[in-house]
């Protein structure tokens, strides 16, 4: 693993500062920010010295948990989301070409309960249980598989809409809390989004363009798991295409895909399944909004 440089370290601690302090919970340890975001020791050591914020609880040191995905999404630590991002490279090159795939996922819920040991009972959300083909049930061991087929064939925006992408170029992807998701404001000044704040702001500027928008809610699949994602789909020549500056130049800050090539008014092609016009849970245990995975696999049709 790469050792990141000391101006590294005090910039991702600075993005971080930029995120209100009373949007924090100061809960996970020092195990846990080296065995789930890849920060050993004595890198967390710096971290704090210059500034990272932290708390206690049960009489030790704690930090905020999306403080500390953003500091190792940023500092490029080993982690599972880190991981996942040459999956994601891969399906947006896969929707470049004009081949469709076949994308075969399996929605696997997960028991928040530790201790759990009786059989848990878990169901597909109502407002998305239509688009994979069942009522609600779903199985507690084999989940729920659905196929989807992707086509190929993204694209690039019209002359007049490629400016409404440019808005997010000073933007820089950070994790947000649930409370900033929708905070424009907050984009405008701490210059950070999520997917979903990009979205939204998005969505509120192809409106004030006379643009036709919509949000939406759903999948970006890739191997080996696919994501729950939030985008803008805009509407040219009566077709909706997937629009997402925000992913494209943060994978293309990674060197994970070549900026010339995925231009921030290309669209996501057929990788993009659309559930909704929000972001709402998929799976649900005992009626409460649980946690979920996607394991995925392609075939070129």
């Amino acid at each position: 693993m790469r050792t990141p440089q000391r101006t590294e370290i005090e910039s991702a601690v600075e993005r971080v500062r930029r995120v209100p302090s009373k949007h924090r919970e100061y809960v996970h340890d020092v195990a846990t920010a080296r065995r789930t975001h890849g920060i050993p020791e004595d890198l967390l050591k710096e971290l704090l010295d210059v500034g990272l914020p932290h708390g206690r609880a049960n009489g030790t040191i704690a930090m905020d948990g999306l403080d500390l995905a953003n500091v190792s999404f940023m500092l490029g630590l080993p982690s599972a989301r880190a991981m996942a991002l040459r999956g994601w490279a891969t399906a947006l090159r896969a929707a470049r070409s004009e081949q469709a795939a076949l994308y075969t996922l399996t929605l696997a819920p997960h028991c928040l309960d530790p201790g759990c040991e009786k059989a848990c009972e878990f169901s597909i959300a109502p407002e998305v249980a239509g688009h994979f083909g069942t009522d609600g049930e779903i199985d507690a061991v084999t989940g729920c598989v659905v196929h989807r087929r992707a086509a190929g064939g993204s694209v690039l925006l019209p002359d007049e809409m490629r400016a409404l992408t440019a808005q997010l170029a000073s933007v820089e992807f950070h994790l947000l809390p649930p409370a900033l998701q929708n905070d424009v404001g907050f984009l405008r000044s701490a210059r950070l989004a999520d997917c979903p704040l990009a979205a939204e702001f998005l969505f509120r500027e192809a409106g004030r363009r006379g643009f036709a928008a919509r949000k939406s809610f759903g999948i970006f699949m890739a191997v080996p798991y696919s994501i729950p994602h939030m985008w803008i789909d805009l509407l040219v020549d009566g077709e909706w295409l997937p629009v997402d500056p925000l992913l494209l130049a943060m994978l293309a800050s990674r060197g994970i895909i070549d900026a010339a090539d995925w231009l921030p008014f290309r669209t996501l092609g057929g990788v993009a399944w659309r559930l909704h016009g929000e972001d709402v849970p998929l799976v649900l245990h005992g009626g409460q909004k649980t946690t979920y995975s996607l394991p995925t696999m392609k075939q070129e049709v």
